[in-house]
């Protein structure tokens, strides 16, 4: 995810005769929360995505090459982004979908700088405009403000001696001299991180706190899955929905809102 556009391009070709299965979800397809004070035991352990995709290829041998879309705390409106680079782009478009609903990831909002790195795939932007010529949909701001985002970093990185001298770009030629300027955006997600951390110990938070879910990121969440499936659908492609399991002994949600 920290360059989505290259990693996409890299991926490998389907085999001969296989349709794509692509899964779409968050970490819960890697990992699953422990109860307070559980220790993790080691031992090997297998992905769903993986075994699903071996169960279907025993019942019929090389029907389907499974892909693992899902990235750490990705929202639904981050899957919808990658959803319209696989049926509008990709070469082997996806023959069915699984996604997995996590009730947390309604709670979240944001497109990260490797996600919009997508921006720069030919047609991927123009096709994000018309994605959402609906200004209605609730997660409108979110593409508008990834794209203004990229724009201003490729803006950034453009800046060189062919444009001409400008007091701009010749301080920004002498602070790259300078190593924590290069470093700047390390040195930026390193503070962002750090006021997460002194949040969550001042609070007391951890990854079994309870936590209410509602509002606008839920609604923008929820259109965004229902977009996804209009999505594939329109592209013909099959689409399962699975509600993911939370470990019975970590009470992470308020019930009412979980039902």
């Amino acid at each position: 995810g920290e360059d989505l556009h290259a990693t996409l391009l890299a991926h490998r070709a389907l085999p001969a005769g296989a349709r794509r299965l692509l899964f779409l979800g968050n970490s819960q397809q890697y990992t699953c929360s422990l109860p307070r004070g559980a220790k993790a035991r080691e031992h090997p352990a297998r992905l769903a995505s993986d075994l699903f995709g071996q169960r279907v290829n025993s019942l019929v041998p090389g029907t389907v090459a499974v892909y693992n879309a899902s990235a750490p705390n990705q929202t639904f409106v981050e899957a919808l982004w990658q959803a319209i680079y696989w049926f509008r782009f990709a070469a082997d478009r996806p023959w069915a979908i699984v996604i997995q609903s996590s009730f947390d990831t309604y709670r979240k909002t944001g497109m990260r700088a490797g996600f919009q790195s997508l921006l720069g795939h030919p047609g991927f932007d123009a096709e994000v405009h018309r994605f959402v010529a609906d200004s209605r949909r609730p997660y409108l701001h979110e593409f508008q403000a990834a794209r203004r985002e990229f724009d201003a970093r490729r803006g950034e990185a453009a800046e060189s001696p062919r444009y001409g001298w400008t007091p701009e770009g010749s301080l920004r030629e002498g602070l790259e001299a300078l190593p924590l300027y290069r470093r700047r955006q390390k040195v930026k997600a390193s503070f962002l991180q750090t006021l997460y951390l002194v949040r969550v110990l001042a609070f007391g938070i951890s990854p079994t706190t309870r936590r209410h879910i509602g509002g606008q990121p839920l609604e923008q969440n929820f259109a965004a899955l229902e977009d996804i499936l209009r999505l594939a659908r329109s592209g013909g492609a099959r689409t399962f929905i699975y509600s993911a399991p939370v470990n019975p002994a970590v009470s992470m949600f308020y019930e009412e809102e979980y039902a």
